[in-house]
């Protein structure tokens, strides 16, 4: 008999165990697993609606002029998901409806010219209470919101906005709305914009040195600059049109011919009879004669005999000129420029000798 009730007591106190655990996974373990599948909703909802709500903006920015044709104080122009889709801004396929199955809907007005104020509704759907209307706003950020008593009201009280200024569409308290900020038509933000914002050219504006980083920029059309600094080469396939000096520290070459409207105006100065390393090359003297580079050497415009002296044991250099140019002595503008070397003899009985070149010019 004692046997048979220790048996009993051991079986009351499994089951009183037992119980005890049925407790703890009925007002524990389930509300928590259902409050972690709602968090992850509401998550995948504000996830959602951020990226409608981007597209939104990029639309607006996009097609302010034709918006802010169609709209007015009174007169809102309506954005909606399938017209997101079809002009590019979201994916084929994207859902139209929340996770709570309400519908997207954007309401743009323009309180005053040239200025528009948009707000996304989420419309119709499942119902959610206050609480789960400001969880889902603050989970989507600073622009969420939700209609509490026909006002828009911002996440954590950041913002409200009477739903007059949205020709009083209400879709009911508990909906989640997301407030479209624009000043003058446009986001006021530092990024620079692709497309253009009618009125608003500081959207296409740089602020700062652009750094490309190595990366190229093609495609451009016209190219207005103060300066240019390049360090290799430039390259064009037209004209290129200098209206002031054109300076080259190096080499300025060209295929073609050179053709100039002025005068050519020679800085360098060389001396006739004196050699020269490219032949055909153009100089002028310190009289402002000019000299061409003939055989390796400076010639100018006056007539010029070059006579070679070689191995001569003559020393009167008259002697060996008059026999070629006997005009040259009596000439009164006769110069004469020779290059020439003394080789002294290599023994007594040898005599010295000039060798090398006379050049004449008279």
């Amino acid at each position: 008999m004692k046997i048979l009730k220790r048996g009993i007591a051991q079986i009351t106190d499994a089951t009183i165990g037992y119980g005890i655990v049925a407790i703890i996974l009925v007002s524990v373990l389930i509300p928590l697993s259902q409050w972690a599948a709602e968090a992850y909703r509401l998550n995948i909802a504000a996830g959602q609606a951020n990226t409608v709500q981007k597209a939104v903006n990029h639309y607006i920015a996009d097609q302010h002029a034709v918006i802010a044709a169609r709209s007015s104080v009174s007169s809102g122009y309506t954005l909606t998901v399938p017209m997101l889709i079809t002009a590019g801004y979201l994916p084929a396929g994207f859902a139209s409806t929340t996770p709570y199955t309400a519908t997207y809907r954007t309401l743009i007005f323009q309180p005053v010219p040239n200025r528009l104020h948009s707000m996304t509704f989420m419309s119709g759907g499942t119902p959610l209470s206050l609480s789960q209307a400001r969880k889902l706003a603050n989970s989507i950020g600073a622009a969420g919101g939700y209609i509490e008593n026909g006002v828009a009201k911002g996440a954590l009280g950041s913002w409200q906005e009477n739903l007059s200024a949205f020709g009083g569409y209400n879709p009911g308290d508990g909906s989640v709305v997301i407030a479209g900020f624009y000043a003058n038509g446009a986001r006021v933000n530092d990024y620079l914009y692709r497309h253009a914002v009618a009125g608003y050219p500081e959207l296409n504006t740089m602020g700062t040195a652009l750094n490309m980083g190595g990366n190229d920029i093609t495609t451009v059309r016209d190219v207005n600059a103060r300066n240019g600094y390049f360090s290799e080469s430039v390259q064009s396939g037209g004209a290129i049109t200098a209206n002031k000096d054109l300076t080259a520290n190096g080499m300025l070459r060209g295929s073609h011919d050179l053709v100039l409207g002025g005068v050519v105006k020679l800085q360098q100065v060389n001396t006739a009879g004196a050699s020269c390393d490219t032949w055909g090359a153009i100089s002028r003297d310190n009289a402002g004669a000019i000299l061409s580079c003939q055989s390796g050497i400076w010639h100018g415009g006056d007539p010029l005999a070059v006579i070679q002296v070689l191995d001569t044991t003559l020393t009167n250099m008259t002697d060996i000129i008059r026999p070629h140019i006997p005009s040259l002595f009596t000439h009164q503008a006769a110069r004469l420029s020779c290059q020439k070397r003394w080789v002294p003899g290599g023994r007594a009985e040898t005599p010295g000798r000039w060798q090398g070149t006379s050049v004449i010019r008279w």
